[in-house]
């Protein structure tokens, strides 16, 4: 029998700009991979507007804390993966971030500007 995987759809407002640059970077790798070579820490692909991440147990060392946060949420909410997107909504219980500056924010703030 098939199984059947829930993801949690987040906005990107919950991400860093250091997040972001991560996930790129990790992104990046995992088009590598998938021609057959290097590793990465996190499975993690790109998308138009945002990522989708595998949202692992036992994240690596070198994942940044806040996305192992998100990771965490992610799995208290039995969700296998997280795809991060420009136009979804906020997870209530998890920070947010002003893209420009990395300054955590209000969900309003970033509505306003």
């Amino acid at each position: 029998m098939a199984m059947v995987r829930k993801f949690l759809d987040l906005s990107t407002a919950h991400l860093t700009p250091m997040d972001a640059d991560y996930l790129e970077e990790a992104a990046a790798e995992w088009e590598v991979i998938a021609r057959g070579g290097g590793s990465a820490s996190v499975t993690c692909g790109r998308l138009p507007f945002g990522f989708f991440v595998h949202a692992s147990d036992e994240p690596c060392e070198d994942v940044p804390d806040n996305i192992k946060r998100v990771m965490a949420r992610a799995r208290e909410l039995d969700c296998d993966y997280i795809l991060f997107d420009q136009d979804a909504e906020p997870c209530e219980g998890l920070p947010l971030f002003d893209a420009e500056t990395g300054q955590e924010t209000t969900w309003e703030a970033l509505q306003a500007a």
